[in-house]
């Protein structure tokens, strides 16, 4: 959940980069994304840590306005108020077509039968 803290005012760097492309590069307060085991929260301060990434909503807060990525897998650096973020690709969820996401149902359904016969 995001945090309402207006006393903070160091800056955290964001950079999110896919393999062709720099697709962020921001100052911002407040960043909730999604690792493999779950939402992290990032405020300035954290400590530093590396994750792997699952596909899911990147929330970054400008301001008092968050706003939202789709992140495709990746992994995650959190290093001295820097938060590194490598991925296939992300979208502004404004741009998300049903294409792209009838492509990554597909990847999440192969994925978990992929899952299912790991099992057996």
């Amino acid at each position: 959940m995001p945090r309402d803290d207006n006393k903070n005012t160091k800056m955290l760097n964001l950079r999110v980069i896919a393999p062709q492309k720099v697709i962020l590069d921001l100052q911002v307060k407040e960043i909730i994304a999604p690792a493999r085991e779950g939402e992290f929260g990032v405020l300035t301060g954290h400590i530093s840590f590396y994750t792997p990434l699952d596909c899911g909503l990147l929330g970054f807060r400008i301001e008092d306005k968050f706003n939202y990525y789709f992140l495709e897998r990746g992994v995650a650096e959190i290093y001295n108020d820097k938060v590194n973020i490598l991925v296939e690709d992300a979208y502004p969820i404004e741009e998300l077509k049903e294409d792209k996401l009838l492509s990554e149902r597909k990847h999440l359904l192969e994925k978990l039968s992929t899952l299912d016969s790991l099992s057996d």
